[in-house]
């Protein structure tokens, strides 16, 4: 299980799907979570947890579940009071709900083969509108959304049997 390599991989199907709007925009998108842009959207990715299933009655492979959440930064807290930025909110979750879930192996033109171990993934969460206390990092609440994706790999485990 590759983590590094989910988070890369997410940052390239959101740079691909933001390009499909029909004002194609660039974005700033961090393969970690501590990043800030002066460039609006951006986006930052986090793991949060990381339950692990375990197969009956095989000792030989486990499932980790990690869910990677990502942050997408539309604007600050102080701009658009009419509803400009639910609006810009309730556009991008209608163009990353579908897109991840055509690209279930996290697959893009960057990477085409699927993620090594990657056996499953959705999204299951969508956040809505969010404000963003960056006030310590950013120097500014900042609003948008999270994207929670729940991801299943399996891992061959090699037993260490002491003699």
């Amino acid at each position: 299980m590759d983590l590094t390599a989910l988070k890369a991989r997410a940052v390239a199907i959101e740079k691909e799907a933001f390009l499909t709007l029909s004002t194609p925009k660039r974005i700033d998108a961090f393969a970690y979570y501590f990043a800030t842009s002066e460039a609006l959207p951006y986006t930052t990715h986090r793991i949060q947890g990381l339950p692990v299933d375990h197969a009956d009655d095989n000792q030989d492979e486990q499932f980790p579940n990690p869910r990677l959440i990502i942050r997408v930064v539309v604007g600050h807290l102080t701009d658009k009071y009419r509803g400009e930025n639910d609006s810009i909110i309730d556009t991008y979750i209608a163009l990353l709900l579908p897109y991840f879930g055509a690209w279930r192996w996290f697959q893009s033109a960057a990477y085409p083969a699927a993620l090594d171990g990657l056996i499953y993934s959705e999204v299951v969460d969508a956040g809505g509108f969010m404000v963003f206390d960056n006030r310590g990092f950013a120097g500014v609440a900042q609003v948008g959304f999270e994207l929670t994706i729940a991801c299943t790999f399996t891992e061959s485990i090699i037993q260490a049997y002491e003699e």
